[in-house]
């Protein structure tokens, strides 16, 4: 019995942490890849639609640092989770019953305040947790691959046989389902009782760090016109959404095969290799979208190098992340890493991808995403000391 339990805790490391994952991708599947589809439903023009894309990654920006100081200093991890939990779930419930930009612009700023603060904490708590174990981390997260897959699958034949009209109520579920998976998440046992011995300030200040978020930043804002306009890009070819969920899903299913491998990935590839060669892949998967958007072969490869892409390079920042800032400053270190990456490169990405959308066309700013992976992996392969 106690050998059973030992596999099986290789398996699960984290069952709560698992579970948890597996609700809110499943919340982020069926809300991010058709959110832009939505507001085209609801009328809206391609500028606020951009502005809309933007909003999320804009509160990144310095919110979870906000948030990051306050789970630090208070401890208070799991009141913090769900709070911010039910405020994003009150503001998200407004946004079906409005149809006026404005009005659904703040709904979104109040909605993003709240749900860009929750990942950072559940990262931080989830390396703690794994301890000298960071290899696991991708049995862990793997789940939230599953519930992103699962729903962007269904959700794409629902709202391609329901309409868009059943968009909100699908999305609210998924994030009920994400408060309620919270009480499952047991961050008690895992409270710091030590201190960091290098003050924030001090490792902002070390040029390795500020280039590696440099690199942080270029990547996220390289993805810019997938994250934001790829479903568009897709609709205006011709594709169904059922199509365009399936593309979204592929992606993540060569995520969750990574994240499986991941373990004896870090075992034998330095974060500074595995960060560099997912740039490179990269710059490889937006060209092929920019010049064989139209061959559905071509697609399925691009959306296979999402394993590398997202999956491989977010696993190993997370981990150059959690290796830098420690103690009293981990969860301030992951917040950066949102804010910097996913909040001020993926927001302005998504922004200069609609003027670039607009200007110039599709094709276009997937060219130009090409351009800024390849710069990013110059940076990380030929700036010295960077991951290293």
């Amino acid at each position: 019995m106690r050998d059973f339990k030992r596999e099986m805790s290789k398996v699960f490391p984290l069952p709560g942490y698992s579970n948890f994952y597996f609700w809110y991708f499943a919340f982020v599947g069926a809300f991010f890849p058709y959110f832009s589809l939505y507001l085209k439903w609801l009328g809206f023009e391609t500028w606020q639609i951009s502005v809309s894309l933007a909003i999320g990654p804009l509160m990144r920006v310095l919110v979870p640092y906000f948030w990051g100081i306050l789970a630090d200093r208070s401890k208070a991890h799991w009141v913090i989770l769900i709070t911010l939990t039910l405020v994003a779930l009150f503001n998200f419930g407004w946004l079906g019953l409005v149809d006026s930009f404005y009005v659904i612009v703040i709904c979104l700023i109040l909605f993003n305040m709240a749900i860009s603060g929750i990942l950072p904490i559940i990262e931080e708590r989830t390396f703690f947790a794994l301890g000298e174990r960071v290899g696991s981390y991708g049995l862990i997260r793997l789940w939230g691959s599953v519930g992103f897959i699962l729903s962007v699958f269904v959700c794409g034949l629902c709202f391609e046989k329901y309409g868009l009209v059943i968009f909100h109520v699908s999305v609210f579920s998924f994030l009920l389902a994400v408060f309620l998976s919270l009480f499952f998440v047991s961050l008690g046992k895992f409270e710091k009782s030590v201190l960091s011995t290098e003050s924030i300030g001090n490792i902002l200040h070390r040029r390795d760090v500020v280039v590696a978020f440099i690199v942080f930043f270029l990547m996220q804002f390289a993805h810019g016109p997938l994250n934001g306009f790829f479903s568009l890009f897709l609709e205006e070819l011709g594709y169904r959404k059922s199509i365009i969920g399936f593309l979204w899903g592929l992606g993540v299913v060569a995520e969750v095969f990574l994240f499986l491998a991941l373990p004896q990935l870090m075992r034998n590839f330095s974060i500074k290799y595995i960060l560099g060669f997912s740039a490179l892949v990269a710059t490889i998967r937006f060209l092929v979208i920019a010049f064989f958007a139209n061959q559905v072969l071509g697609l399925i490869f691009a959306q296979l190098l999402h394993a590398f892409t997202f999956g491989a390079f977010h696993a190993a920042g997370i981990a150059a992340v959690n290796r830098v800032f420690a103690g009293s400053s981990a969860v301030r270190g992951q917040a950066l890493y949102t804010s910097v990456g996913y909040g001020a490169g993926g927001g302005l990405g998504i922004l200069f991808a609609g003027m670039g959308w607009s200007l110039f066309g599709g094709q276009a700013i997937f060219v130009g995403a090409g351009v800024f992976s390849m710069l990013t992996a110059i940076l990380i392969f030929y700036v010295p000391r960077i991951f290293d």
